[in-house]
């Protein structure tokens, strides 16, 4: 599994106004790995998507520091880039942490009973959402570790 947290530039008001802008968008992504144990950091989110599986349900979230997701995953790749959705424009400053999370096949359940809005009004689940591999192009991709 991969997840994204995006943030946007305040300095332009709103996410849509910040999307027309090529500093506006900030995303941090983790990728996640399944193992033999609960994750507690994820245990009081993945017990909160039981509530909120369809795409038009709504639930309140406890603070979720991103402080627990960083914490101890201090390797990160970084380059300019687009969104993953469309319209896919070219304004997003990546970051995708290099090291994996682990959550148990518990937790991962929770996540893959979410669904997302599909043909006339119904919803399927929320998986193969993403687009192919894009080609690098003049991207400069930036390491805050030295390769072995």
């Amino acid at each position: 599994m991969e997840m994204h947290i995006v943030t946007w530039n305040t300095a332009y008001g709103t996410m849509e106004n910040a999307m027309t802008h090529p500093d506006g968008l900030a995303v941090l992504a983790f990728l996640f790995e399944v193992a033999g144990y609960d994750n507690p950091v994820f245990t009081r989110l993945t017990k909160t998507l039981n509530g909120i599986q369809n795409p038009d349900d709504e639930e309140d979230v406890q603070v979720f520091p991103l402080i627990n997701l960083i914490q101890h995953n201090h390797k990160y790749y970084r380059y300019q880039g687009g969104l993953t959705t469309p319209p896919c424009s070219e304004v997003v400053q990546w970051t995708i942490f290099r090291d994996t999370i682990h959550i148990s096949k518990s937790q991962m359940s929770a996540f893959r009973k979410l669904k997302s809005p599909g043909i006339n009004g119904t919803s399927q689940p929320l998986v193969n959402n993403f687009r192919p591999v894009q080609p690098i192009n003049y991207r400069k991709v930036q390491a805050s570790f030295l390769p072995l």
